[in-house]
């Protein structure tokens, strides 16, 4: 090999070897993203640690929203929750401890454990309304927009909702329930009672009571139909107060044995 080959091969060699203090800055660079991540685990980990062992890691407040009618204790009591309790232990367990307020409460549509605030839970709760309530011994049961009747008794009512006679949970209740939510609202505010009589001709048949003075017979399966007309009826017998008779027809009883039973015209 000639000299000048022996000069270009040595200079070829020279670029293609990368230079030493190359080699060292590529591998501090390395040492330090070592060390800068064994640092940052360490720190990781103190903090982890410091936080299990202070008291941010427990449950302070826990509140309940969105409800109307059931009590925020009964909530909270079917929750399992209280104050010094692990706070990511229960929250990691949130949808066992949702089934179970859903479960414990009949009105309970919907509940969901959020985290309020660094120590804080909400349960937030959505109800099922109450529609009617049922007669029982002088007090009343709730009937619920899905047909359940609560077990307690209250001794009070809300005026708004009308009172249901002789019902029992079945098909007749599920459907006067159904039928009733179809009724104009200010047709329905004027409902007070509803009997149902379990007439051996008519299985379906109900009397309602309205705050009026009047009253009114009519098929369930029809009920919101001819309800729906009461208005117009009670003008069409210039307020007189009788009973409708909706089962067959319309026909109007006045109560005052002076005045003739009549026929109520296009209200079929």
């Amino acid at each position: 090999m000639s000299k000048n080959e022996e000069k270009l091969t040595k200079t070829e060699n020279d670029r293609s070897a990368p230079s030493s203090s190359v080699v060292y800055l590529k591998n501090d660079r390395r040492r330090l993203i070592k060390w800068g991540i064994l640092v940052t685990l360490f720190f990781a980990v103190a903090l982890l640690s410091l936080y299990f062992v202070s008291p941010y890691r427990l449950i302070e407040n826990i509140s309940v929203s969105g409800s109307e009618e059931v009590y925020d204790q009964a909530v909270l009591d079917s929750s399992g929750l209280s104050s010094g309790q692990s706070l990511w232990e229960k929250y990691l367990k949130k949808n066992e401890i949702e089934e179970h307020i859903v479960g414990s409460n009949p009105q309970v549509k919907e509940a969901e454990l959020t985290l309020s605030g660094i120590q804080d839970f909400t349960i937030a709760i959505e109800e099922y309304t109450t529609v009617a309530y049922l007669s029982n011994d002088n007090t009343y049961k709730k009937i619920l927009e899905n047909g359940d009747i609560l077990d307690e008794s209250v001794p009070r009512l809300n005026a708004s909702q009308p009172i249901l006679n002789d019902f029992e949970e079945g098909r007749p209740l599920d459907q006067i329930i159904e039928e009733y939510e179809k009724v104009d609202d200010d047709v329905k505010s004027l409902i007070s009672e509803i009997d149902f009589l379990n007439d051996e001709r008519n299985e379906l048949l109900v009397r309602v009571f309205m705050n009026d003075g009047n009253e009114v017979l009519v098929n369930v399966p029809n009920f919101s139909d001819r309800l729906n007309y009461y208005l117009d009826m009670k003008e069409a017998v210039d307020n007189t107060e009788g009973l409708f008779d909706l089962e067959a027809g319309a026909y109007f009883i006045p109560f005052s044995a002076e005045e003739e039973p009549e026929e109520i015209e296009d209200f079929e």
